[in-house]
């Protein structure tokens, strides 16, 4: 009837059972340990996720930011020379001078500002929308401006430049590069259709 730690052991019922009950003993230690493990590589992964998420989410603010402000300067640019050329052009003297004054006082900040804006498409944009604005910069809008005012200075002598011709040119073919410009940054950013 008492069988012996030997014989007891021997028995196939209960090395099925002593097998059984390790395996679970096993797999109720191991399976939380392997479970917390892919848990905190998970978590891990998530939270690396949300940084990048949060980082471009950055990235896209400053470079609509980028847009809006390099618009705002450059239209603003142009507005404030239209109106010198335009009461020039209509022969209105006292008007003409008033922009010219106001162009004048404002001319220098507009143009630092959309310089910064250009800075700022180096470190927020691509080469080539930071090369189209510089390009803009030197090669359009500082020509145009030298020349208002060369010919703000004609006028004052008398000379009477011809306002008609500069005006069309700010209102066409000036409008049209800013506005490819823009639409060029907007394109490089992924920001306009």
């Amino acid at each position: 009837m008492f069988r012996t730690i030997g014989e007891f052991f021997a028995d196939p019922l209960v090395q099925s059972l002593s097998v059984a009950i390790v395996s679970g003993a096993l797999a109720g230690l191991i399976s939380p340990i392997v479970k917390g493990r892919i848990d905190g590589r998970t978590a891990e992964r998530q939270k690396r996720l949300e940084a990048v998420l949060a980082r471009q989410s950055r990235i896209i603010d400053a470079q609509a930011d980028l847009l809006r402000e390099t618009a705002d300067a450059l239209w603003s640019i142009r507005m404030h020379m239209l109106k010198v050329a335009y009461y020039w052009r209509e022969n209105q003297q006292d008007k003409a001078l008033a922009a010219w004054q106001q162009y004048d006082e404002r001319a220098w900040d507009l143009f630092a500002r959309f310089r910064t804006e250009i800075s700022r498409a180096a470190r927020v944009s691509t080469t080539s929308a930071h090369d189209t604005l510089r390009n803009l910069y030197y090669n359009t809008l500082i020509p145009v401006d030298e020349n208002l005012g060369k010919m703000h200075q004609d006028q004052l002598a008398g000379r009477n430049p011809s306002w008609g011709s500069f005006y069309d040119d700010l209102f066409g073919a000036i409008s049209d590069k800013i506005e490819a410009a823009l639409l060029a940054l907007g394109k490089e950013l992924h920001l306009s259709a």
